[in-house]
């Protein structure tokens, strides 16, 4: 029935839920089964090869063995299907979907899984080789000793899966997403991972040598006992790295178009990448100074609502808001980093409003800091006034409010007059200059 009519099939299938038809080492090589259902049959060992399976619904189905060379999958359903050792070998799988579907040492050599749904997939052991899975999504799924040498695993999501022992080798994971992605002792020899953001990723044990970190992102990752030699890591950003008897040698700290520079510390290499593009870090230095707004207050819970509307009118105005926080005491160390902050920004706003201290606070700062526009921000229930401002030729005049709403009100027509001061001010230094 199903090779004379798919229609006749579907609606067998229909007329009858509670069959599970059994169609055990079934010979469908080349057949046309277009939009079939299938779901929940029994198709172990069975021949699908070079058929055409485009939209059908498999899940739930028994694929144990199946033969599904050259087929066409696309867009198909494969949703908890059972697929143990099943041939994908050179099949088109794209924009597939198989969530939770259980496919270890399943055969995806050379196949086409473009933006293809593996999420929870278990694929522990799978063969992926040279497979092309661009924008898939993996994520939590188990991938664990799987073999992907040579896959395009560009812009995929591998959030918190696991692949523990898999072979990455010469892998293109450029712009992938491997936040909170297991990698132990994984082998990226020569993988390329531009651009690709690793956040709190385990990589202890694992093999990255030649691999091509550029502009990577890495935040917390564990990298202990890890084989980075060789690695190039220009423009890769690093912070919290846990590097205990990782081999850090010939770390290319220069892009790979031009003269190499090399190190045997991740860290370093980082500093003396930027210390050599001394042009970048000015022009990064300049377009923040000139975009800069920093906010400085306390926000409570209760009056966060206040902080994240300041900073949406800031943002309208196409510039960065920062906020320092004043609510914890202010220690030398942090007094520092506001210094630097101070020093950064286009203008300040500073609220009062519950901070006895931020008087004395920006006393200390604007004797050291000239020319940049302030402007305070009062409560009008006499909670700070104007006799605790410090007097500067910086201090635009105080912006009195009684509410939240009004608060909100008050600023958004000032911030114009602010920022055309620091216009002036900026252009003032120009001209010094």
């Amino acid at each position: 029935m199903l090779m004379r009519s798919v229609e006749r099939w579907n609606d067998w299938k229909r007329s009858n839920p509670r069959l599970r038809p059994d169609l055990n080492r079934a010979s469908l090589e080349g057949v046309n089964l277009l939009g079939a259902d299938l779901s929940r049959v029994n198709l172990i060992k069975a021949n699908l090869s070079r058929s055409c399976l485009v939209k059908a619904d498999l899940s739930h189905s028994n694929l144990y063995k199946a033969h599904l060379e050259g087929a066409n999958l696309y867009r198909s359903d494969l949703r908890h299907a059972y697929l143990i050792h099943a041939r994908f070998d050179g099949a088109y799988l794209n924009e597939a979907c198989m969530e939770r579907a259980n496919l270890p040492e399943t055969d995806f050599s050379r196949a086409h899984l473009v933006n293809a749904d593996l999420r929870h997939a278990n694929l522990h052991g799978a063969n992926l080789e040279r497979t092309n899975l661009y924008m898939t999504d993996l994520s939590h799924g188990n991938l664990g000793r799987a073999y992907l040498s040579g896959a395009n695993l560009s812009k995929v999501a591998l959030r918190h899966a696991k692949l523990d022992g898999a072979n990455l080798d010469g892998a293109n994971l450029c712009m992938a997403d491997l936040t909170g992605t297991d990698l132990t002792k994984a082998n990226l020899s020569g993988a390329f991972l531009y651009g690709a953001r690793l956040q709190g990723t385990c990589l202890e044990g694992a093999k990255l040598r030649d691999a091509c970190l550029e502009e990577a992102l890495l935040a917390e990752v564990d990298l202990r006992g890890a084989d980075l030699g060789g690695c190039s890591v220009y423009g890769m950003l690093g912070w919290r790295l846990i590097l205990d008897g990782a081999v850090q040698q010939d770390l290319g700290i220069r892009s790979r178009s031009a003269n190499q520079v090399t190190t045997d510390d991740l860290q370093v290499a980082q500093y003396l990448e930027k210390l050599l593009d001394q042009e970048k870090i000015l022009r990064f230095v300049v377009s923040v100074r000139a975009r800069m707004a920093l906010i400085i207050g306390r926000f409570p819970p209760e009056r966060r609502v206040v902080l994240d509307a300041l900073r949406r009118e800031i943002r309208r105005r196409q510039l960065i808001p920062v906020w320092f926080d004043v609510e914890k005491k202010v220690t030398e160390k942090s007094r520092e980093a506001l210094y630097r902050l101070w020093d950064m920004s286009r203008f300040v706003l500073a609220d009062f409003t519950g901070a006895p201290g931020m008087g004395d606070l920006l006393e200390s700062a604007s004797s050291r800091l000239e020319g940049i526009p302030l402007q305070p921000i009062l409560p009008a229930d006499g909670e700070a006034s104007p006799e605790d401002l410090p007097r500067h030729s910086s201090f635009l005049p105080p912006c009195f409010y009684s509410g939240d709403a009004a608060l909100l009100r008050a600023v958004t027509s000032r911030l114009v007059a602010v920022a055309a001061a620091a216009t002036r001010e900026s252009d003032k230094k120009g001209r010094e200059g």
